[in-house]
């Protein structure tokens, strides 16, 4: 049996997520598998953002009606340091995002060895073919090369 995977885009770092966050808002973000960025480094039960599972969607006019209004300030209020944090053009993404390699390979280094895959092996390189049987194209009728 297919699973039909729904588009969830390519990235979970888009321009987009980080734009609404600089002008304010609390974002609400509508998806059973988006893991969020920086998800190893960040705490984000603490972020101005909603991850609500599309299962969930009849329900979620009645959950956003029943946050209390000083939670959504105290969520606004955060959006600016949550964008800062989200935006590459300075240095504290970067640090975050070498905490988070470092947080993953620990983790990994942390599995059983079974659990840890392989790495693929290396194919052997091929011998180069012999000149003789590499076959060249034939000049095409009114080139360059056929006209001389």
């Amino acid at each position: 049996m297919n699973k039909i995977r729904r588009n969830v885009g390519h990235s979970t770092q888009t321009y987009r997520f980080l734009e609404a966050l600089q002008h304010g808002c609390v974002l609400v973000v509508l998806s059973d598998q988006l893991r969020p960025p920086l998800h190893r480094a960040l705490d984000w039960a603490r972020a101005p953002v909603l991850f609500w599972p599309t299962s969930r969607i009849p329900t979620l006019d009645t959950h956003l009606a029943s946050v209390p209004a000083r939670e959504w300030r105290r969520m606004q209020q955060n959006t600016q340091a949550f964008a800062l944090m989200l935006d590459f053009r300075y240095p504290v993404f970067w640090e975050l995002l070498l905490l988070e390699v470092r947080i993953a390979r620990e983790r990994r280094a942390a599995l059983p060895a079974a659990a840890t895959p392989a790495p693929p092996a290396c194919p052997r390189r091929a011998a180069a073919p012999a000149a003789a049987s590499i076959r060249r194209p034939r000049a095409a009728a009114g080139s360059a090369a056929g006209l001389s």
